[in-house]
């Protein structure tokens, strides 16, 4: 259990730090990536909930933190690929953009 939380703790710093590295850079689609800390903000909640108490629900509503985290982050990936297909066929026939 340490380690998954401590993954989950390093996964929201990797979300927030590619957010700022993009809004650096103006990218704006990384910020998206604020949204997908959320859940796992709620995981890292209830972790800290766990270890101060250890019960049946406690250990429930961790298991469905990781499940928001799974569809939040199944949704942003489909979400993606649609965009960058419809982009890709959009410029598929530009001769600047086969370079």
């Amino acid at each position: 259990m340490n380690t998954l939380l401590f993954l989950t703790a390093v996964s929201i710093f990797g979300d927030f730090s590619y957010a700022a590295v993009t809004a650096y850079d103006e990218n704006w689609f990384g910020l998206g990536h604020l949204i997908l800390a959320l859940p796992k903000i709620y995981v890292i909640f209830w972790a800290i909930r766990y270890s101060l108490e250890d019960n049946f629900h406690i250990r429930i509503n961790i298991s469905l933190a990781y499940q928001y985290v799974f569809v939040l982050n199944l949704l942003w990936n489909c979400i993606f690929l649609i965009i960058s297909a419809s982009l890709i066929s959009a410029y598929w026939d530009d001769p600047e953009f086969r370079k």
